[in-house]
């Protein structure tokens, strides 16, 4: 079974091993697959690759990253104690906040 064409992430990654990252494997070697579209944050040691695009923008191989940060996580009352360095927090109040994304 192969990779799925287009992914979606909800949440907010933490890859924070020295030189580890949000990678695609072995990008070059598949034809274009989509859009990687993370709906959250990403904090990582080390930026990866995930595809290449040609020099007129369309995808050559691998995925086009669509990202589109969540602002909860900015400095705000929703953001965990010591985030991201808590591993379990409690939060007796959840107000949800409808997301939007752009389409590139």
């Amino acid at each position: 079974m192969g990779a799925p064409d287009n992914i979606y992430l909800w949440g907010s990654y933490l890859s924070g091993t020295p030189g580890k990252g949000l990678a695609v494997e072995s990008y070059g070697g598949r034809g274009p697959q989509g859009k990687i579209r993370l709906f959250g944050g990403l904090i990582q040691n080390s930026g990866k690759l995930r595809g290449r695009v040609y020099g007129d923008g369309s995808l050559a191989n691998g995925y086009i990253e669509t990202f589109d940060y969540d602002r909860r996580f900015a400095n705000s009352g929703l953001t965990p104690p010591n985030f991201p360095t808590a591993r379990y927090f409690g939060n007796p109040k959840v107000v949800p906040v409808p997301l939007s994304y752009k389409e590139y």
